[in-house]
């Protein structure tokens, strides 16, 4: 029988009421995904974060400019690759409060007990990163990929924040490495497209699911 891994993606305080950058209604969704993980015996349980240096390219403040431009960027090992990226206000600064997980969700990582991993990305100042698998110019590769093929995972369920961002592109570089994908859509939420993601992944070949507080109902 295939391994499953639980995913979730940057259930962290900026990203929820309050936060520098909160995803509207992002609270709703942490009692579930701690209920999930602990319901179903997961063969691993993987939490990622946003992990910035204050000097990071994201930053609009190191830009000059206010949050939400769209500015131009380089590739950082070549020079004529670019792409226009969204600024954000400074969010998740390595060792911030704004970078830690919610007490709740804190608490229960701390005391799971079950096979569990956490990948910090965006750590290196001079790319963005929107994928757990790696940045947007696919050159720096965090750990996820080899810890999910170390475990012999091969089906993935991915949860958090926010759909339309490191949700999108990490199911979308999963579903790109040849796992299986399936989107737990009702424990996400979007910053601005809710409709657009799921429906872009499930051509892709993602599975749509909704979380009933049982089970996962595969749409």
């Amino acid at each position: 029988m295939s391994k499953s891994a639980l995913l979730i993606i940057d259930l962290q305080n900026d990203f929820l009421e309050g936060g520098s950058l909160a995803v509207p209604d992002g609270n709703e969704i942490i009692d579930p995904i701690i209920e999930l993980a602990k319901k179903k015996n997961w063969d691993l349980v993987i939490a990622t974060k946003d992990w910035h240096p204050q000097d990071h390219t994201s930053f609009a403040s190191n830009h000059g400019v206010k949050p939400y431009t769209e500015l131009e960027f380089t590739n950082p090992e070549n020079e004529a690759e670019k792409k226009i990226q969204v600024v954000w206000p400074d969010h998740c600064v390595q060792n911030s409060k704004g970078s830690e997980f919610p007490p709740k969700f804190k608490a229960f990582w701390e005391q799971f007990a079950g096979p569990k991993e956490l990948v910090k990305k965006g750590y290196l100042s001079d790319r963005e990163y929107y994928s757990a698998f790696s940045d947007v110019w696919k050159l720096h590769k965090t750990e996820l990929d080899s810890l999910l093929k170390g475990h012999g995972i091969r089906n993935v369920t991915i949860v958090g924040l926010a759909l339309d961002f490191c949700v999108f592109h990490t199911a979308s570089d999963a579903l790109r490495e040849n796992y299986s994908v399936t989107l737990v859509t009702n424990l996400t939420r979007s910053v601005a497209d809710r409709e657009g993601p799921p429906s872009k992944l499930q051509s892709l070949g993602a599975h749509l699911a909704e979380y009933n507080g049982s089970e996962i109902i595969i749409k």
